[in-house]
């Protein structure tokens, strides 16, 4: 998700999961809502 910044972010957002210290991220995939499309 190029559109998410690494640093400087100003928002506290929204923890989905707490990895562990082994744990690894696999792949990371963007669900855009179909109601937002149509408005633009």
């Amino acid at each position: 998700c190029k559109d998410i910044r690494i640093m400087s972010r100003n928002t506290q957002g929204v923890r989905i999961i707490k990895l562990k210290k082994d744990d690894a991220v696999a792949s990371v995939s963007k669900v855009s809502n179909a109601a937002e499309i149509e408005k633009k």
